[in-house]
């Protein structure tokens, strides 16, 4: 089995939130983590390690997401 355990750095340590995640798609202003059994999980975090051969993804949350400082408003915009 090629599954990996997906953890959430929190400072020093890694926490485990996942185990045997089988698909990791980007999802709003995060990530959803889906196990080799359907069980899904939806965090706000981005991809900060994955090392395959060690069967380990690190996650480190996001900020959370603030489309009206993402998006330029048509006043700021120069022609």
């Amino acid at each position: 089995m090629c599954e990996s355990n997906a953890y959430l750095k929190d400072g020093e340590n890694e926490v485990l939130l996942m185990e045997s995640v089988d698909i990791i798609e980007p999802y709003e202003n995060g990530l959803k983590l889906m196990d080799i059994f359907g069980k899904q999980l939806f965090i706000q975090a981005k991809i900060k390690d994955m090392t395959l051969l060690n069967h380990r993804i690190i996650l480190e949350r996001c900020p959370p997401f603030d489309a009206q400082k993402r998006t330029p408003s048509l006043s700021s915009v120069s022609t």
